[in-house]
Parts: structure tokens; C-alpha cells; sequence
């Protein structure tokens, strides 16, 4: 690293010694340590927790800063390096046509992000550990080294032990971290790529003088060199150029007029999306030297003011005198601790141009904190970039001002993306970066979802995004809808399309046991049950309970009387069951004179012939029976399955029955095949579910999803679908909410979201063939995460999910004018072909 243009080499001016055990010992004898945090978002920060999360953190400063040390917390926006990106693309599907819509969105936003339009967002804190003064470049002896070593590890160990209670979930940075972190900050236009590994003092080779003298390329490789890539022209008045990249430097020359919590979140957001750092430096002033001046003053003050060879008293000197008793009372009854802060930004651009544009921005927010006179880097460009921000060169902020603890912790940022985890799915954020999201973390609660958007909130298009996503990663699909929403997608990947109707060829018998069984088990006796009631639901009483004991010993029965004898490859006679259906449970109602070992009492046998009748509409070769009196027609056999039931709209008994008897189809297939990820979507059925015997094999059906690693998700235009149903919000770990005009107070009922949760709501936005927003959250073991979700689609996801009618219109000439290719056709709407 050298001065443009000039041949001072500015290599051996940085700070730098060595890294070991992920402290940095630097040549003037600091010793700097540093913790990666993850904080919270902002949409589930609300008050009362960022007023319990600022007292944290004013103990932090208090007890985890050593008195003359310096803790520093950098806020680090910069181009993302592209690794959420090379995760979405490890799938394992071999289904084509996935995998090219796969590609064409990890292309999609490999373009945006080569382009610097998705950053990164990293906040880092680093501590200096007081120390001797020492010699520049004075080597350390052997125990004098383990004694910094371990006394950094445990300033480091208490720092992060306080963070992780305060809910930041820290991690102490490596050697590995500490080096990426500055060689990032030194090489701002290479702060996309992966960083080199770090080569640390064991893995290096040391040559004698004599030999380097003749050959001095072969000097070894120090940390220094190591991170030093760019060039640095300071020849312009207004800024640096480190590389090809345009830097300037803005310092908060004394506090503001007032302070409030998270006062810092006004310069994150105007610069959201642009390369910058914000450092904010809190050096621990000595409490008991600070006392001591303070009382001097005071005293001075007093004298002054008691003085009675005087005159006139200066009104400013009483003023003074009450100040500094006040202060004194107050560090007195509150314990607080005084911290010389120092805020300061460093500004990265491409152009010119966006760097003044981030200038004015930053002045813009900085001074709406009011009076705090940001000093734009000029001449102090170098010192400011190069020594006193430099990541963990033990230097500290000249512009600074002293507060108490109070006012200091102000400035800590509290709030920052949500990045998410590794992704099954990726989405773009407000914080112009990347959020990962994985439908079935190990972190939830449940897999369940929800999925809520008025009409032209892109919902459906959501899902069928989300639905390819797992279909890439190995998972099962199987979908039921009205209104065929889904049908480009599923027609593309190849699934069973089974449109439901009534007489219409498709039958499903729920007395089905998987293979090899012979008896049911309890969950399908009170499925069996359930639909049972559903049909014929009950008058309540003692006389319903009648009933369903009737209906269980009837079932139990007609599984009895289905059972027969047959040989196995031995030779030797086994059970087998052959099957049963609805007819047959009506006929052992019919025919029934016992309940277990008792006999039944004439009014028992006259009702379970009245509940035989009553099922007469559901058997033999009637419109509901040959829909549920029939085997099986359906496989489920398919890793991506489609039921449509528009035309069962006719018939509202029927629609409820086929709901349930899909739900009980998912269930088993979920049963089969326990290991494998898998998503059963129920969109827009919700309003028939207002039976409550239907109502409680759904919501159990939520309930028990998780035990086989399926994902039940409801989807939904109104949150008023789910009022009677508050079995399914409770069982569901996964929200996103879309706009829903009008259901403003429903979602802050139903759904417990707060006014910050409420506002973001509100605030959702879509933009046509753009994007589409939702408030994402997840319900995790260690409590809530989430904030709003961009979804950007590719070209080609756009022309296979959309359902706007001029689309639909267009995709569907096109087909024609492909000869019927699905494939090709969206191939061709999305410029690929």
C-alpha cells in the first residue's frame, strides 16, 4: 500500500504486529479483541425492549470496557461477497426445468449484486485491553505475551457473555475474522471477493538476513503485507482513492442537543444499500479521575460564587455551580460512568457522483439529531481513514466528547437486517440486502405457515416461488386449490394434476389402511370419526355421546369384518386386510346388537339405524358416494401433486368432506415417507371449515405435522377466515403477510403484532413485474425473528407464477404459438430462448 504517485510506501505505517488466537497485537503495544453480533431487527424491537436492550448495554459499557480502554462498534455495509447467493444454488433436484428457474434467479441476483446494488451488513465490536506503555515494535517476552493474550481473552469472553444476555446473539471473531474484517475496510474494492486466507506467524517461512539480502522476495509474508492491496491517492482536496473506489471520512464534532435511543438508525437508513462504515468509539474515562475533576470544578465554581470580596457574581458562575452539583448527584445516585464518544463515518463510492450523493445524506441525517456539526473529511481524510477508524489499530476518534453512560449508549445501534439462515429460498430486504430462509429449521417451533394477501398482493406468487424452492431441495409438494392458480407451475414440473368433482371420477375411501396394516390406530379411528360427524354432525348431550360410541365400536367392527386369511411365501396363514368402505360401516350400523361385550338396548339399536340413514346420501351411486363410497382413484405417488376443487363449490357438504379426505390423502403420504421435506399448501378453503368436527382434524392435522417433517401452510385473502380457527395460529411458526387492506385491527389482534410490527405492515408495497413485499416473521425456540421481504423475481419465474389476467392472457397465446410447449413458451416470454 503506497501514496499515488509518490513513492512513499504506507505499508509499514499501519498498526499492525501479529493476530493470534483472534487478538491483534499492534506495534505501539495495543492489543485489540473483537465479537460479531447479530442484533435484532427493528419490526420486533419494541419499546419496552429496546428500553430493557439500551440498560444492557449501558452495562456493557460500564463493566465490559476496562477503565482507560476503548470498546468501538462498527456498523459494516458493503458489497455482498455472494455466498447467500452460491448457497441457494445447491440444490438436488434433477427435474430441468427447476433447476433452470433456480438458475435464472441466482443469476438474477448474481446481476444486481455484481452491479453493488446487494450489500452486506456486518456490526462488529472490537475492544482495546489497557496496557504498559511500551516501546514502538518493543517485542513482547514469553510470559509477558501469555499474560496479554489471556488477559484480552477475558476481557473478550466478559464482553461477549454480557451481548449474548442482552439478546445479540455475539460470536468472538477468529484469526480468520479479524483478518477479513480489516482486509475488507483496507481494500474497499475488493470488499465483494473472498478474502485470501490469512497466513499466520507459525505457517510462515523465515529466511536468514544473509540470504535475504541476496534474495529479498523471499521476506516473509507479515500481516501487514498480508492486508495491504490497494493503492492510496490523497492528491484530491475532498477525497481519498483507496484502489478504484472514491472514500471520505464525516466526524460528529460534539454531542447533540439531546439524545434517545437508537438515534443512530436515522444514518442507517439514508445511507440502506450504499458502502459506508459508521464507528462509534467509547473510550472508558477513569470514574474516579473524573469525580475528582468534576468536584474540582465545583469547588471552583463554589468559591467563586461564595466569594464575598466580589461584587458582582457572574450569572453563568451559579449556573455552573448547580450543573455540576447536579452531575455529581446524579453519578452519585445512579452509579454512571463517563465515556469520551466519538461517532464518526467512512464513505465508499463507485463515482463521484454517489459520493456526494451519500455525503449530502449523511449531513442530511447526521444534523437532524440536532447541533452536532459534522466535520466533512478534508485534510483529515488520511488520519481519520488510515489511523484513528482503522478496524483494531488501538487508536481512538480525535473527535469525540464526553457523556455519561446514559447519553453514550444512545449511539449503539440497536436494530440491523435480518439475514436469516441458511437459504432454501432467498429474498431481497429494505436494508438493501439478502434475507435466507429456511422452511424447515431445526430453530422453529413447527414448519407450519401462513400465507395472508388481499388480491394483487402477489401471494400466489409467493408460494409457487416458494414451492419450487423446496421442490430444488429435494422436498414433496402437494397443493390444494380453487380457482387453479397454481396450474402453469404445476403443469411445468410435471405434477398430478387431479381436478375434484362431484360424480366426476375421482374417489377417495377413508377406511384406506397403508400397506401392510391390518387394523387402524387411533388417529385414524378419530379421523374416521371426525368425517363421520362431519356428515351427520351431532345434537349435543347425552345423545351425541350415544352416538359416537355407536360410531366407534361400528368402526372398529367393520375393520374386524374386513380382515381374512392368507398364505406368505412359508406357506403359513396370516391376516390380510382386504378393504372396507363407507357401505360397509353403514351396514354394520344397520345390523349391530352389540357395544363391546354388552348388548345394545332397544333406543341404542334404533340409533345407530337412524345414523345408518343418515348416511344413506353418502353411499352407493349417489353424487357424494361415488366420491367417498368408491376405492381409491388417486395416487399420491408424485413428488409435486395438485388438487383443484373449483367445482365442488355446488356442492358446500361435499367441498368440506373432500378437504378433510384430501388433508387425511397428505397425511399419509407424509407418513410414508417421514424423512423427507415436504409442504401440503391449503389455498382459499379456509371458509369451509365451519364445521367443528372438520375444524379439529385440520387443526390436528397442523399439529402433528412436524412428527414427519411436513410443512402444513394456509393461504388466505383475509385473516377473517382464521377467527373461529384459533387452533391453526397456534400451531404455526411461519407468517407472511402481504397487504390486506382493511384488516389493519384483525392483524394487530389475531396475529399480536406491535406498533412497530403494525407501522411496517402498512408501509408494504408491490410494484408490477418488480416486486412484491411481505412482513415475514418466524416464531423460533429463542423467540421471534423477522422483518419485510422483497420478492424479486427472474424473468422466468415472473412468466411461470403470475396470474394477472393480461399475463395469463399473453402466456397462453404464447403456448399456442409453441404448439402447446408449456416449456418453451416460458422460455420464450423470459428471453431465453
Amino acid at each position: 500500500m503506497s501514496l499515488f504517485n509518490t513513492n512513499k510506501n504506507l505499508t509499514p505505517g499501519l498498526p499492525f504486529w501479529d493476530i493470534q488466537d483472534g487478538v491483534m497485537f499492534n506495534h505501539d503495544g495495543s492489543v485489540e479483541v473483537g465479537i460479531e453480533l447479530t442484533p435484532p431487527t427493528n419490526t420486533f424491537l419494541d419499546d419496552n425492549r429496546m428500553e430493557e436492550l439500551w440498560k444492557q448495554l449501558r452495562t456493557v459499557l460500564r463493566l465490559g470496557t476496562p477503565e482507560h480502554g476503548r470498546t468501538r462498534v462498527y456498523v459494516e455495509s458493503s458489497p455482498d461477497n455472494g455466498q447467500t447467493i452460491r448457497d441457494y444454488r445447491e440444490i438436488i433436484t434433477e427435474h430441468p426445468l427447476v433447476r433452470t428457474m433456480v438458475d435464472s434467479r441466482a443469476r438474477h441476483l448474481e446481476l444486481r449484486r455484481l452491479q453493488g446494488r446487494v450489500n452486506q451488513w456486518r456490526f462488529v465490536v472490537t475492544c482495546t485491553i489497557p496496557s504498559r506503555k511500551r516501546a514502538k515494535g518493543q517485542s513482547y517476552g514469553e510470559d509477558e505475551f501469555k499474560q496479554a493474550l489471556a488477559r484480552a481473552r477475558e476481557v473478550r469472553g466478559r464482553l461477549k457473555t454480557m451481548l449474548d444476555i442482552a439478546g445479540f446473539k455475539p460470536h468472538a471473531m477468529d484469526d480468520q475474522g479479524v483478518f477479513e474484517f480489516i482486509w475488507r475496510y483496507l481494500n474497499p474494492g475488493l470488499a465483494s471477493s473472498k478474502p485470501p486466507k490469512y497466513i499466520t506467524p507459525a505457517q510462515r517461512t523465515y529466511y536468514p538476513e544473509v540470504i535475504l539480502e541476496e534474495f529479498p522476495d523471499l521476506e516473509s509474508v507479515t500481516t501487514r503485507r498480508q492486508l495491504a492491496c490497494s493503492e492510496v491517492d490523497n492528491t484530491r482536496p475532498h477525497h481519498l482513492m483507496v484502489g478504484d473506489r472514491f472514500v471520505k471520512t464525516i466526524a460528529m464534532k460534539r454531542i447533540p442537543d439531546e439524545t434517545r435511543i437508537g438515534m443512530v438508525e436515522s444514518v442507517l437508513t439514508a445511507l440502506g444499500g450504499k458502502h459506508f462504515y459508521l464507528v462509534v468509539d467509547y473510550y472508558h474515562e477513569p470514574h474516579g479521575d473524573i469525580l475528582r475533576q468534576i468536584q474540582k470544578q465545583a469547588r471552583q465554581f463554589n468559591a467563586t460564587a461564595t466569594d464575598e470580596t466580589v461584587g458582582y457574581i457572574d450569572p453563568n458562575v451559579k449556573v455552573g455551580l448547580r450543573e455540576t452539583e447536579g452531575v455529581l448527584e446524579h453519578m452519585s445516585l445512579t452509579g454512571q460512568h463517563v465515556f469520551s464518544t466519538g461517532v464518526a463515518l467512512v464513505l465508499v463510492a463507485r463515482e463521484q457522483e454517489e459520493l456526494q450523493y451519500m455525503q449530502e445524506r449523511s449531513i442530511a441525517a447526521l444534523s437532524s439529531m440536532g447541533g452536532v456539526m459534522p466535520v466533512v473529511g478534508n485534510v483529515q481524510n488520511v488520519t481519520l481513514y488510515l489511523e484513528e477508524l482503522m478496524p483494531f489499530g488501538g487508536t481512538r476518534n480525535s473527535f469525540k466528547f464526553k457523556a455519561m453512560e446514559e447519553n453514550s449508549a444512545d449511539f449503539f445501534p440497536l436494530a440491523g437486517p435480518w439475514v436469516g439462515e441458511k437459504p432454501i429460498s432467498v429474498y431481497g430486504n429494505r436494508w438493501g440486502g439478502l434475507t435466507g430462509l429456511n422452511f424447515f429449521s431445526s430453530r422453529s417451533n413447527n414448519y407450519n405457515m401462513l400465507v395472508l394477501g388481499g388480491s394483487g398482493s402477489g401471494k400466489t406468487f409467493f408460494v409457487q416461488s416458494m414451492l419450487k424452492d423446496i421442490i430444488a431441495n429435494g422436498g414433496d409438494v402437494m397443493v390444494v386449490d380453487r380457482g387453479w392458480g397454481y396450474k402453469p407451475l404445476m403443469e411445468a414440473i410435471g405434477a398430478s394434476i387431479i381436478p375434484l368433482q362431484a360424480g366426476g371420477g375421482v374417489s377417495i375411501n377413508p377406511f384406506d389402511l397403508p400397506d401392510g396394516e391390518t387394523e387402524p390406530d387411533d388417529e385414524q379411528l378419530g379421523f374416521l370419526n371426525g368425517l363421520i360427524r362431519t356428515m351427520m354432525p351431532g345434537e349435543g348431550g347425552a345423545r351425541e355421546a350415544v352416538e359416537n360410541a355407536i360410531i366407534t365400536e361400528a368402526l372398529k367392527r367393520t375393520y374386524r369384518l374386513a380382515l381374512s386369511d392368507r398364505p406368505d411365501e412359508t406357506g403359513a396363514y396370516k391376516p390380510y386386510y382386504k378393504g372396507a368402505r363407507l357401505s360397509d360401516f353403514v351396514g354394520v350400523l344397520m345390523t349391530m346388537d352389540e357395544i363391546g361385550s354388552s348388548k345394545m338396548a332397544d333406543f341404542e339399536k334404533e340409533t345407530a339405524r337412524s345414523l345408518a340413514l343418515a348416511l344413506r346420501n353418502w353411499t352407493g351411486d349417489t353424487p357424494n358416494g361415488r366420491f367417498v363410497d368408491r376405492e381409491t382413484s388417486v395416487r399420491i405417488d408424485n413428488v409435486a401433486m395438485y388438487f383443484e376443487t373449483s367445482a365442488l363449490e355446488k356442492y358446500p357438504e361435499l367441498s368440506t368432506i373432500a378437504l378433510l379426505l384430501l388433508g387425511d390423502l397428505i397425511w399419509k403420504r407424509a407418513k410414508a415417507r417421514p424423512h423427507v421435506p415436504k409442504i401440503a399448501v391449503f389455498d382459499e378453503a379456509w371458509a369451509l371449515l365451519k364445521n367443528p368436527y372438520a375444524q379439529t382434524i385440520i387443526v390436528d392435522l397442523f399439529r402433528r405435522a412436524r412428527r414427519y417433517k411436513m410443512s402444513a401452510c394456509a393461504v388466505s385473502q383475509s385473516l377473517q377466515d382464521f377467527m373461529n380457527i384459533p387452533g391453526i395460529l397456534q400451531s404455526t411458526s411461519y407468517y407472511f403477510v402481504g397487504k390486506l387492506p382493511g384488516e389493519t385491527g384483525l392483524v394487530r389482534d389475531l396475529l399480536k403484532l406491535d406498533g412497530k410490527a403494525i407501522e411496517q405492515f402498512e408501509s408494504l408495497a408491490n410494484q408490477k413485474g418488480e416486486y412484491s413485499e411481505f412482513l415475514a416473521w418466524i416464531r423460533k425456540e429463542d423467540g421471534i425473528e423477522g422483518d419485510i421481504i422483497r420478492l424479486e423475481p427472474s424473468p422466468l419465474e415472473y412468466w411461470t407464477f403470475t396470474t394477472n389476467r393480461d399475463d395469463e392472457f399473453r402466456r397462453e397465446e404464447v403456448i399456442k404459438q409453441h404448439g402447446g410447449d408449456l416449456i418453451r413458451a416460458l422460455k420464450s416470454l423470459s428471453g431465453l430462448t
